[in-house]
C-alpha cells in the first residue's frame, strides 16, 4: 500500500502555477493517481530544484531520512513527476531533464509515476496535434 504520494514539479512552473491541480488530482481520484486512497495516503510536493534537477539529489535524501524516522519504507512511497515536468501544456514543453529526474528517482529507490493533473484543454490540443502525445 502506498503511504506517501509524493509530487515533484517543474521549478520554474511553480513560479506561476500552485500545484493546486496536481493536489485536487490526488484527492478526487483522478488518473493517473486513482489508486490512491486519501483517507490512508499522504500527500505532498516539492520542487526538481531547477534545471538540470541535480539539487533534486539532496531533497531525496532528505525526505529518505524523515520516512525512516516515520517508519515508512521506500516502496511505500510514489514519487510522480508532476505533468508541467513529463507532458508539453501552456506552461512549456516536456522537461528536457526528465530522464535524469527518473535517475535519480529510481537510484534513491523510489517509484516514479508519469504525471499528475491533466487539463480538458490540453487534452483537447493533444488530440488536434498542437501538443505532442503523453508518452
Amino acid at each position: 500500500m502506498i503511504k506517501l504520494v509524493v509530487v515533484i514539479q517543474c521549478d520554474l512552473v511553480t513560479k506561476r502555477c500552485s500545484g493546486f491541480l496536481c493536489m485536487r488530482a490526488f484527492y478526487n481520484g483522478e488518473e493517473p493517481m486513482k489508486e490512491y486512497n486519501p483517507a490512508e495516503t499522504r500527500y505532498m510536493s516539492l520542487t526538481c530544484g531547477g534545471c538540470n534537477g541535480g539539487c533534486l539529489t539532496a531533497k531525496l535524501e532528505n525526505l529518505s531520512k524523515w520516512l525512516k524516522k516515520e517508519g515508512i519504507e521506500k516502496d511505500e512511497v510514489a514519487v510522480h513527476l508532476a505533468s508541467c515536468i513529463c507532458t508539453e501544456s501552456y506552461h512549456r514543453p516536456p522537461c528536457m531533464f526528465e530522464n535524469f529526474l527518473k535517475q535519480i528517482i529510481t537510484k534513491h529507490g523510489f517509484r516514479v509515476v508519469l504525471g499528475t493533473h491533466i487539463s480538458k484543454k490540453a487534452s483537447e490540443r493533444r488530440a488536434a496535434g498542437i501538443y505532442k502525445p503523453i508518452r
